[in-house]
């Protein structure tokens, strides 16, 4: 058998009488040459793109491990959904070191240790932006460990609402004392150092809260007066002021807190032409 290395992406390929044809086969494996033979360097499908930038996950994988953080880690290509871009997700179980980081820093403040490690890795536009830190790694019945088994890990179970409080409930208008909770879904990757409340979400709060105490047409048309002021952050005790019009066609909602204003907003509503 004979075997040479593809210059182009540094993968193997052989050749051999016992194959069906006198072409070289191409094999999915990285290596390097070493006295006269070949060292493997992992599979080279584990090269993937992020936003046109080729990824070895094998070398982020082992940056982690150097920190002294991580006993294992494992990084996975996310399925994106409609519309959104393709991310990277980071399994890890955390070294004695990397605990420690934990009960001191929290989650946040591993994730900025190991982020910054990535980042003198990878781009930062390839930087994961999901993080699960496990006990162990899962493994299938033959031991393994599997993308199926490390992407189920990621089917979100996190809040997507805040804990409320009534303040007051008056005919057209209620106060609510809302948190957004530090576990909830929408902080993930907006943004991972300093996460806040997206805007959108305030905006779906509010028409979801409206629609809960008062009786208002199903379609939703548009918003006037759209403002944003101040962000909202993790934890943050926040009130919402709901007011529907007496036409019942419109929302005004109003997020404001000792900060001071943080957004408002009218949303028009009406019935489904047709």
């Amino acid at each position: 058998m004979a075997w040479r290395i593809n210059e182009e992406d540094g993968t193997l390929a052989v050749a051999s009488p016992h194959l069906a044809d006198e072409q070289w086969l191409a094999l999915a494996d990285r290596v390097a040459a070493v006295d006269g033979g070949f060292r493997l360097l992992g599979r080279s499908d584990r090269i993937v793109k992020i936003e046109e930038k080729r990824v070895s996950l094998d070398a982020m994988e082992a940056a982690l491990l150097a920190s002294g953080l991580a006993a294992e880690a494992r990084l996975a290509l996310c399925e994106p959904a409609t519309g959104e871009r393709q991310r990277l997700a980071v399994f890890v179980v955390p070294s004695a070191a990397g605990h420690a980081v934990l009960e001191k820093e929290g989650k946040t403040g591993l994730n900025a240790r190991l982020r910054a490690i990535l980042a003198g890795v990878v781009d930062a536009v390839a930087l994961p932006r999901r993080w699960r830190y496990l006990d162990q790694m899962p493994v299938n019945a033959q031991g393994k460990v599997t993308l199926a088994n490390l992407l189920a890990l990621l089917v979100d179970e996190r809040p997507r609402l805040p804990h409320v409080r009534e303040l007051e409930n008056e005919a057209g208008r209620v106060l609510l004392e809302i948190t957004a909770p530090a576990s909830l879904l929408y902080f993930d990757g907006h943004f991972d150092v300093a996460p806040i409340l997206p805007g959108v979400v305030q905006v779906d709060w509010a028409l979801h809260y409206g629609r809960q105490y008062f009786v208002m047409p199903a379609q939703f048309k548009g918003m006037n007066q759209l403002k944003f002021q101040h962000v909202i952050e993790p934890e943050q005790v926040v009130q919402l002021e709901l007011v529907c019009d007496a036409a019942g066609k419109g929302l005004r909602f109003s997020y404001s807190s000792a900060a001071g204003q943080h957004s408002s907003g009218r949303i028009v509503l009406g019935e489904f032409d047709g």
